[in-house]
C-alpha cells in the first residue's frame, strides 16, 4: 500500500518498489508462459509419437496378414474410366424413347 500512496502523493518510487511493482509480474508471466508452453508442446509431441507408433502396428499386421494370405484371396475394384461408365448407363436408359414436355414458365399454370 505504501507505494500506492506515493504514487497518489506524486513521490517518486525508489528502485526497489518499482521492481516488485513492474519487473515481477513481467519476469512470472514470462515464466509461467514459458511453462505453459513447454507442457502443450510436449503434449502435442506425445500425441504425435502414439499415432506414429499406431500407423507402424497397423502397417505390421496389414504386412503379416498379406504374407498369411488372407489379403490375398481379397479383390480389389479396378479403377473404371468414363467410357466404361458411359456403356453401362447407356445398357440401363434407352435415349432414343423419349417425348417433349413442356416445362411452365413463372406465372404459368402448369398444362396437365
Amino acid at each position: 500500500m505504501s507505494t500506492v500512496r506515493g504514487i497518489q502523493k506524486g513521490r517518486r518510487l525508489s528502485g526497489s518498489n518499482r521492481f516488485f511493482l513492474f519487473g515481477l509480474p513481467i519476469i512470472a508471466g514470462s515464466v509461467i508462459g514459458y511453462v505453459g508452453i513447454a507442457q502443450i508442446v510436449a503434449g502435442r509431441t506425445e500425441v504425435v509419437h502414439e499415432r506414429d507408433e499406431r500407423d507402424w502396428e497397423l502397417l505390421k499386421v496389414t504386412q503379416a496378414l498379406s504374407k498369411e494370405g488372407i489379403l490375398k484371396n481379397f479383390k480389389q475394384r479396378k479403377p473404371t474410366t468414363l467410357e466404361e461408365e458411359l456403356k453401362a448407363i447407356q445398357q440401363h436408359v434407352d435415349i432414343n424413347n423419349f417425348e417433349y414436355k413442356k416445362v411452365p414458365r413463372p406465372g404459368e399454370k402448369a398444362d396437365k
